[in-house]
C-alpha cells in the first residue's frame, strides 16, 4: 500500500467518524486523490511552483473542484492553494509512518549486511588457523566448503 493509499484511507475513515465536518469526499477521483496528495507532500502548489498536475488549467480546474470540497484552501489572489490543517495533519502523520517504516527496513538491512561480514570475517579467521594448524583438516573442510559453495571460484 503507497502513502497515497493510506493518506486516502486515513482521510475517509477521519471523515466517517466525523472528525472533518467541513469536508465532503463524495465522488473524489482518482486524479483528484493524487493531486490532493501531492500537493499535501509539497506543502501547497502555487503557479511557477515547479510541478504542475497535467497542464495548468487541469491543475488548477482540479484544485478547484478541491478547494469546494473544502480539501484545499485558495488564496482569492493569486492562484496559490494549500491542504486543509487537518488534512495536512493526516498527511503528515502518514509520512512519518512511511519514513520510520523506511527507516527500520534500512536498519534491518544494514544489520543482515554487518552479519554477512562478520560471517565472512570469522570464515576467514577459521581458514587461516587452520591452515596453521592441521592441514589435512583444512582440506577436508575445504572439500565440504566446495561441495555446499553455489558460485564456484573462478
Amino acid at each position: 500500500m503507497t502513502t497515497k493509499d493510506t493518506f486516502q484511507k486515513r482521510v475517509e475513515e477521519e471523515a466517517a467518524a466525523g472528525n472533518l465536518p467541513d469536508i465532503r469526499l463524495a465522488r473524489l477521483g482518482e486524479d483528484q486523490w493524487s493531486l490532493l496528495a501531492s500537493t499535501a507532500e509539497r506543502h501547497g502548489w502555487s503557479y511557477g511552483s515547479g510541478w504542475i498536475w497535467g497542464n495548468r488549467s487541469q491543475h488548477i480546474r482540479l484544485s478547484d473542484s478541491l478547494v469546494k470540497r473544502g480539501l484545499l484552501l485558495k488564496d482569492e489572489t493569486r492562484p496559490v492553494y494549500t491542504v486543509a490543517p487537518p488534512v495536512q495533519a493526516i498527511w503528515d502523520e502518514c509520512k512519518r509512518v512511511r519514513d520510520a517504516a523506511y527507516a527500520a527496513a534500512r536498519r534491518e538491512n544494514e544489520r543482515d549486511q554487518a552479519e554477512k561480514n562478520y560471517e565472512a570475517k570469522s570464515i576467514r579467521w577459521a581458514t587461516a588457523k587452520l591452515i596453521q594448524n592441521n592441514d589435512e583438516e583444512y582440506q577436508q573442510l575445504l572439500a565440504l566448503y566446495k561441495q555446499a559453495n553455489p558460485f564456484p571460484e573462478k
